[in-house]
């Protein structure tokens, strides 16, 4: 089965989704259930303990999903367990984010570079030399930067 990797609160059946808003006239909405398995019945269970700010934490991803913080914590839990949801630092998405808009302006500047070198070239004022040393450290850069977001991609797992 292959892992799918989101952060904490995002429903794994939801990839893709844009995230849930509040309701228009704000309707308490009803709690969802998993559905019922006769044939394998779910009769063990673990206690878990909070304090008071790790509950209200549980209490809005749960909310956020639509579920009691029971349902939340054992599908979450499962989902861990199976692979199929990887837990992520925080801050995570926002690093990987950064880390492509930079990788994104790099390749820019090497499209308008390259633009720069074919109009410089006809008047022939710039050396083939310099323009191969400029579009060689745009390179460099985008080396590194895909190096940087695959490292980053490779924490999760």
């Amino acid at each position: 089965m292959e892992a799918i990797i989101l952060g904490p609160g995002t429903d794994p059946g939801e990839v893709g989704e844009e995230p849930m808003t509040e309701p228009v006239l704000n309707e308490p909405q009803p709690t969802r259930r998993r559905a019922r398995n006769a044939s394998a019945p779910r009769a063990k269970r673990v206690n878990l303990s909070f304090n008071e700010s790790e509950y209200k934490i549980l209490k809005l991803a749960a909310k956020h999903d639509n579920l009691s913080p029971g349902a939340y914590a054992a599908r979450t839990t499962l989902a861990v367990a199976r692979g199929e949801l990887i837990p992520l630092p925080a801050d995570y998405r926002d690093r990987l984010r950064t880390l492509a808009h930079a990788r994104v302006a790099v390749n820019r500047i090497g499209n308008n570079l390259n633009q720069i070198a074919a109009a410089l070239n006809s008047d022939a004022e710039v050396s083939a030399a310099q323009l191969a040393a400029v579009l060689e450290r745009v390179s460099r850069a985008v080396e590194a930067l895909d190096a940087a977001t695959i490292a980053t991609m490779e924490q999760a797992e």
